[in-house]
């Protein structure tokens, strides 16, 4: 059996009674679900951070020429990248900045998804306190009860879906991530070449 989705909302069963809905407990969230957001932060957290660092080192300078010595064994060539072109500079650079524009829309996103799965959680620890001192013989007291429930479980029921698009737009963070960390980071390219690109020339 394929196990339950982390962020699935399990609703408590309630009974009924002939005259009013009869109160039960309050809907409680998943578990996992402050986990699965904040594992989820991290990620987005390290590919803000990863986007700081400039694209790519440029190309050393030659170094003065030293003394003439002996000569010495032959050490075998180390192969080196090739320098970026102008035209892959430019896509490292603008690669940069669009994971640092996602990655501060995401820890925004992740911060709101934050701040409302606790107003749940309280509001279901107020629902609870409420409901151990409820009058179920007072049925006005029983469907105001009732309506601040079911208002909660529609709160609920838009979460769901906000965090499962959060977890997507994680995910395509960090594949965006990995690519910029493939293709630019630490490659060589010419300082001439960023100049006149931050030149925009």
């Amino acid at each position: 059996m394929a196990p339950p989705d982390p962020m699935s909302l399990l609703r408590n069963p309630s009974a009924s009674s002939p005259s009013f809905p009869w109160p039960g407990p309050p809907r409680r969230l998943a578990a996992t679900a402050g986990a699965v957001l904040l594992a989820l932060g991290a990620v987005v957290a390290g590919a803000a951070r990863a986007a700081d660092p400039p694209p790519a080192k440029p190309a050393p300078k030659p170094a003065a020429r030293p003394a003439a010595k002996a000569p010495a064994p032959a050490a075998p060539a180390k192969a080196r990248d090739p320098l970026l072109t102008r035209e892959q500079l430019a896509a490292c650079m603008a690669r940069q900045e669009r994971v640092r524009q996602q990655g501060d829309e995401a820890r925004q996103l992740q911060g709101a998804l934050e701040r409302e799965k606790t107003e749940l959680l309280q509001e279901g620890e107020a629902l609870k306190a409420a409901l151990s001192t409820l009058d179920r013989s007072d049925v006005a007291s029983v469907d105001a009860y009732n309506a601040r429930a079911a208002a909660r479980d529609q709160r609920i029921d838009a979460f769901e879906p906000r965090v499962k698009a959060f977890n997507a737009q994680a995910e395509a963070l960090q594949a965006e991530r990995a690519g910029y960390s493939r293709d630019c980071e630490n490659r060589r390219f010419d300082e001439k070449d960023e100049k006149a690109l931050q030149g925009g020339r």
